[in-house]
């Protein structure tokens, strides 16, 4: 998938309307050209929250991580880029979700106007070590119809082509990326039924907190269960994990003290962490959402996390398997996990807030 991004924020635009005309173009070309928008409604940057940022930020940095190339349409404001774009960019910045990724940046200013802002990109791209071409394909009113569409058979064969060697370049970087094209274009997610058990041998459940304000401190449990039943459009999901499980590598000292402190989690009185789904959304895009009820040390608090689900295919043993990867943030207190030590500038030894990821392998059953 080729993922598309206008740099205006005007509803006219008219690099947004190039996009659609290249995303239009190259669906009769068999290619599939995703536009997104969403570097309009992103927070401003702040690098504090860069290790567990909003869940929009996530969303953007995951499609430009999945995409297998970028095609932007950027104008020029006052002398750079526009404000909301180089927001969008600088969250990518610690991401890697654009490193020596294709990009082709469009240019539809008539001659002599946006050079500030290629160069600007050129900058701003280059810390990515990403792939980059620039295309100058200038589109006057003229070109338009009256809804702002472009209409032009000449532009339009111009941006096409610009599609055509942007997925080129991204088959030469990924393989099987033209075959993973045609797969997009012909196929669409389909929704689980019947139900799943857990592959608890390739599923994984962590936890990730800040700790000393210089790192991310994470750790997993090694014995958990989880089920997902789907019955017509009724769907649940319900999940544990035995904290006596907990992997952390450090002493074991260490390690005892975090199980079963009542700083901490108190295994021996509440040896078992239990979630259950109340509302499950599964999108025709592959989107996941479930809300529930999670129970850490007989207290319990609603939460709801975000991610994406891989629908029923079939293994090489016969098993139909399906995958479900969820990440939410919880403040800890909530649950009465209270432990918390200054350091000498006032702040923090132990981050508040818990990012919690779940990748999870299922087994259909019945």
């Amino acid at each position: 998938m080729i993922l598309a991004i206008p740099g205006s924020l005007r509803r006219s635009s008219i690099n947004a309307a190039a996009l659609r005309a290249a995303a239009t173009a190259a669906a009769r070309d068999g290619l599939a050209v995703t536009i997104d928008d969403s570097p309009r409604s992103l927070p401003h940057f702040n690098p504090d929250l860069e290790p567990f940022p909003p869940e929009a930020v996530r969303r953007f940095r995951q499609v430009c991580a999945d995409a297998g190339g970028l095609l932007l349409a950027v104008p020029e404001y006052t002398f750079d880029i526009p404000g909301a774009f180089k927001n969008a960019l600088d969250w990518t910045v610690g991401s890697g979700s654009l490193y020596r990724k294709p990009i082709a940046v469009l240019h539809v200013a008539r001659a002599g106007r946006g050079e500030h802002v290629r160069e600007a990109l050129s900058h701003v791209l280059r810390a990515h070590n990403a792939h980059v071409t620039h295309h100058h394909v200038p589109i006057t009113q003229r070109a338009r119809e009256a809804n702002g569409e472009i209409i032009d058979t000449r532009i339009v064969e111009q941006l096409r082509t610009v599609v055509a060697q942007l997925v080129q370049r991204a088959s030469v970087s990924q393989p099987g990326f033209v075959e993973a094209q045609e797969l997009a274009m012909a196929t669409t997610v389909q929704p689980l039924s019947g139900t799943y058990e857990l592959d608890p041998h390739h599923s994984t459940v962590q936890f990730a907190v800040r700790h000393q304000q210089v790192s991310t401190f994470r750790a997993s449990f090694a014995d958990i269960d989880a089920s997902l039943c789907a019955d017509g459009e009724t769907i649940t999901v319900q999940g544990q994990a035995r904290v006596e499980s907990l992997t952390i590598a450090e002493p074991p000292e260490f390690r005892e003290h975090v199980v079963r402190s009542a700083d901490f989690f108190d295994a021996d009185m509440y040896p078992v962490i239990v979630f259950g789904s109340t509302r499950v959304e599964l999108g025709d895009d592959g989107a996941a959402t479930i809300t529930g009820e999670l129970t850490i040390r007989g207290t319990t608090h609603t939460i709801t996390a975000k991610g994406t689900y891989q629908p029923t295919r079939e293994d090489p043993f016969g098993n139909n398997r399906a995958g479900l990867e969820l990440r939410t943030v919880v403040d800890r207190r909530s649950w009465n996990l209270n432990w918390q030590l200054p350091l000498p500038d006032g702040t923090d030894a132990l981050g508040w807030d818990v990012e919690i990821t779940a990748q999870l392998e299922l087994i259909k059953k019945g």
